[in-house]
């Protein structure tokens, strides 16, 4: 097993470097039934990622001071400034091609993720709010910006909000493994009713995929996972044989579910991935992060250098990913046949990545070291370690947390 008795765990920036690989692949896919149009796994992997790390921190940190005040602030200074960067030029430039509408707001205040809810509610197209109505006119096509995909930040921010709060309230480390798996059953049980009562039309635009209380399964199970190891033993306690027959056993479900009736109906999911199918891509995806803290083999291509320096600006990769879709189909429709679709998608793959790196080392770099000043971290290396027996491990996986998306 890799050391974890190290300033980062390696194998962690290489998993959320294969999830941002996976998103990407599932947004520019060639061919719409494909291997790729499962790519959207990749934002599980990151929920359940963002699940172990942020629970580990919060379950660690309960006894010292300023709990939420250091918490937040080192979320704040990690989230805000891409994201509200990106929606002041975003809103400035829809201000001055005069089509700004007040909803496009939900997506600062990061709750985007009901946008479409809203939309079908009022009589609105689904993507209404998903596409920004301010628009570049390059050879006679409109390039608009895809801003759907930020759902997912909606969802983790609305995380970081309330589950400081249980944690806090709740301290003894049984009883929130209890909650988390008594959660993930509730969920599943909500998304089985809402599929056969919510209006038609919403079933049809995957509503319950969007919204945080019906797709916290991800999310749940990571903290589970944080939590099972800071039990005497940590994670030395994950059975490399039975997790990987477990995630097996998921993967093999959906596999077999998609085979007999299908992923997608139109633009829909089908009917079982809409209930239990997300549940298993949720056991799936802890399975492959409990993995990676203990498979020799895994963790061997989860420390490959590109991996892992993908895995480290994967947050500016998630942001910018798609605000070149628009241009990069009007490419390939230009070029066609004389260059194939994949060496363009190649060439955007390349570009967005570099542009991801130049925004991690000269832009939020900068913020990310404010946290040794505001966060709290300064007094933590002052103060004694943890009485959690598995203190050292969970130390190791806390220095996660300065790239975690």
């Amino acid at each position: 097993m890799l050391s974890l008795h190290q300033h980062r765990f390696a194998p962690l920036d290489g998993l959320r470097g294969l999830a941002i690989a996976a998103v990407f692949c599932f947004h520019y896919r060639i061919e719409p039934h494909s291997p790729a149009e499962w790519g959207w796994i990749g934002v599980d992997l990151f929920f359940a990622l963002s699940g172990f790390l942020i629970s580990g921190i919060l379950f660690d940190s309960l006894g010292e001071q300023h709990y939420f005040r250091n918490f937040y602030i080192r979320r704040a200074l990690r989230i805000f400034p891409l994201y509200w960067g990106l929606w002041c030029v975003l809103v400035m430039f829809m201000l001055a091609q005069k089509q700004f509408e007040t909803g496009f707001l939900a997506w600062p205040a990061y709750l985007g993720n009901y946008l479409g809810s809203y939309a079908l509610k009022v009589g609105l197209n689904h993507e209404h709010f998903n596409r920004l109505p301010a628009a570049v006119h390059i050879a006679q096509e409109k390039l608009r910006i895809q801003v759907g995909p930020y759902w997912s930040l909606c969802v983790e921010e609305q995380y970081y909000l309330t589950w400081p709060l249980v944690v806090w309230a709740v301290r003894r480390r049984e009883r929130l493994l209890g909650i988390c798996l008594a959660a993930m059953a509730f969920v599943l049980a909500l998304r089985i009713v809402l599929h056969y009562f919510l209006p038609p039309q919403w079933v049809h635009h995957n509503e319950v995929y969007f919204w945080t209380l019906t797709r916290a399964d991800s999310l749940l199970a990571g903290s589970s996972l944080a939590l099972w190891v800071r039990q005497p033993g940590g994670v030395d306690r994950i059975r490399v044989g039975s997790i990987t027959v477990g995630t097996l056993v998921a993967a093999s479900a959906l596999a077999l579910a998609e085979w007999r009736w299908g992923l997608f109906h139109d633009v829909a999911f089908a009917g079982w991935m809409q209930t239990w199918g997300l549940t298993a891509v949720a056991g799936a995806s802890c399975g492959v992060l409990a993995l990676s803290l203990r498979s020799q083999l895994l963790g061997r291509f989860l420390t490959w250098g590109p991996l892992r320096h993908l895995g480290r600006v994967s947050y500016g990769f998630y942001v910018f990913h798609l605000l070149f879709w628009d241009c990069d189909r009007v490419v390939i429709d230009a070029t066609a046949p004389l260059v194939p679709a994949w060496l363009i998608h190649l060439a955007v793959f390349a570009w967005v990545w570099f542009l991801s790196w130049v925004s991690f080392r000269w832009f939020e770099t900068p913020f990310l070291r404010l946290k040794e000043r505001w966060g709290g971290r300064g007094e933590e290396r002052k103060a004694p370690a943890t009485a959690s027996p598995s203190g050292s491990e969970a130390s190791a996986f806390e220095l996660q947390e300065n790239h975690l998306q």
